[in-house]
């Protein structure tokens, strides 16, 4: 699952009245010092492997993968940067196996 996000804030605002009726009672804009741009990229995947070997007896085999990018010096999509950055990106792999059996008595 391929995913990129780019986007830039025009207004801050904090939560003043939670209960208030009127939906702009509920928040007053506020000051925000830091970054009001954003480009977020992920990629997700996972790949399932089942092997019954035997009547109610299987093996299992999963690898789930991870990478993501973010920067927010740039507010604004760029197809091959956002690419480029995500490819490069630290990936975080994880692998899992489990095995069943069914003792027939």
């Amino acid at each position: 699952m391929p995913y990129i996000s780019a986007g830039t804030y025009t207004q801050f605002y904090r939560v003043a009245e939670t209960r208030a009726i009127d939906y702009f009672e509920r928040r007053v804009p506020t000051l925000y010092v830091g970054d009001d741009r954003f480009v977020v990229a992920q990629v997700r995947s996972n790949f399932v492997l089942r092997w019954d070997y035997a009547a109610g007896s299987s093996l299992y085999a999963v690898w789930a993968h991870e990478q993501t990018s973010d920067r927010s010096d740039l507010g604004r999509f760029s197809p091959f940067i956002d690419s480029y950055d995500l490819l490069r990106a630290t990936s975080h792999d994880t692998f899992m196996l489990k095995l069943t059996y069914l003792e027939r008595l």
